[in-house]
């Protein structure tokens, strides 16, 4: 019995030591404990503000274990220094039509899509999916149907998705074969580049790959954006008052260039940006060389996060951050829309979102198109709506019921 105990304390006494030797490589952060390091620590439902009470705890750097290290950024213009080095069904076809050409003329087809992109996006985020990153052999379990990590589940929305790129991309391969070789979309382009380049840097797998982040990213993440800026005008509607007033008196052509001279949309646009935190914890990038940051020292291969939200919801930038205020982004002198260098929602320097060119202006324009036209209302006049958002990636909204009202 006592050579149990003192083996099974000595084993306690070694991963201590071990954990303590790693941990004090990192900038300090909450503590991490063995094999499972912050993983429960973490509110995996909004795990920003997990990360803000930390930030107000550790400061503007520090390290979280999931359950491996990750060095968390968490002030605006220490992100900006370090990483400054060297509606469903019309985003679905906008997305479609700028990687594919074209547009999907089956709605069903494209709720079907959008249905498993969430469901990958939302296992990826789970706790239980964190732990098999660095113990893969606990997948086994799975295997012998005693724990359900979701694996096999989440593959087949998964190979759902990829059946789908597939099939476009053959049909567009088939298109050259047969003589037509004009560029029309991005699967054009990059077929052309293999072609080129006799495959050499422009793989088949990462063609897909780069495919799956266009469309599956982009139509998530703007879809997403709008269903929060819709529950967000059900719950204001004093700002949807103000809204429709601009969109009333706006009679230009509905241009991305003349949308830039509506301030109040801008405004509302960057408010919802700022408060929705679509990917609630930012995505994590690698040090490629001996890296220092804030007298830190990091070596090649450091986790490292630029954490967006801590500076989102940061009240020394925005007084009483939790509330929905427009206003906040107008110039208080000029009425004018103030973009804030250091609001980000599309991620941070070089590695920053593919696709943001295209989502700031697709944003602007369904939403002039929409509220130019409609009042958004709650279906119930005695209660509203909950904005609850479940797990992701990216997140996903819980369903909600609303009425789209049209005004002269």
């Amino acid at each position: 019995m006592w050579s149990l105990l003192l083996l099974f304390g000595t084993i306690l006494l070694y991963l201590f030591i071990i954990n303590e030797k790693r941990r004090r490589k990192y900038p300090s952060g909450p503590y991490p404990f063995p094999f499972i390091g912050n993983i429960f620590n973490l509110n995996i439902n909004a795990p920003e503000l997990t990360i803000n009470e930390w930030r107000d705890k550790y400061g503007k750097i520090f390290t979280i274990w999931l359950p491996e290290p990750i060095v968390v950024l968490a002030d605006g213009k220490l992100m900006e220094t370090t990483f400054g080095k060297p509606g469903e069904v019309a985003n679905a076809n906008i997305m479609h039509k700028l990687v594919f050409g074209g547009t999907l003329k089956d709605n069903d087809e494209i709720m079907r899509l959008k249905i498993a992109v969430e469901n990958v996006f939302m296992d990826w985020y789970k706790p239980s999916w964190m732990l098999l990153e660095v113990m893969p052999w606990l997948i086994w379990l799975e295997k012998f149907k005693i724990y359900d990590f979701g694996v096999k589940r989440a593959a087949s929305y998964n190979d759902v998705f990829i059946t789908f790129l597939e099939h476009h991309i053959k049909i567009h391969k088939d298109k050259r074969s047969n003589g037509n070789t004009e560029e029309n979309d991005y699967v054009d382009c990059f077929l052309a580049e293999m072609e080129k380049n006799s495959g050499q840097g422009f793989e088949y797998w990462q063609f897909v790959i780069a495919c799956y982040d266009l469309w599956a990213a982009g139509v998530e993440t703007v879809t997403t954006t709008l269903q929060f800026a819709i529950l967000y005008l059900i719950h204001n509607q004093n700002v949807q008052n103000k809204l429709k007033k601009e969109l009333n008196n706006f009679h230009d052509e509905i241009t991305v260039v003349n949308l830039k001279k509506l301030n109040y949309l801008n405004a509302f646009v960057q408010e919802v940006h700022r408060l929705a935190n679509v990917i609630p914890l930012s995505l994590i990038h690698e040090t490629l060389e001996q890296t220092t940051i804030e007298n830190y020292k990091f070596e090649n291969g450091t986790c490292v996060i630029a954490q967006l939200a801590c500076f989102n919801l940061d009240p020394s930038h925005f007084p009483n951050p939790m509330k929905f205020e427009p206003e906040r982004h107008l110039n208080s002198l000029t009425g004018e829309f103030a973009p804030h260098p250091l609001l980000k929602p599309f991620s941070i320097g070089k590695r920053s979102c593919l696709g943001e060119s295209l989502a700031k202006p697709q944003l602007l324009l369904i939403l002039t198109i929409l509220f130019k036209k409609y009042r958004v209302k709650s279906l119930f006049p005695d209660s509203l709506p909950n904005i609850n958002a479940r797990p992701g990636l990216v997140r996903v909204l819980d369903d909600f019921e609303c009425l789209l009202v049209e005004e002269d």
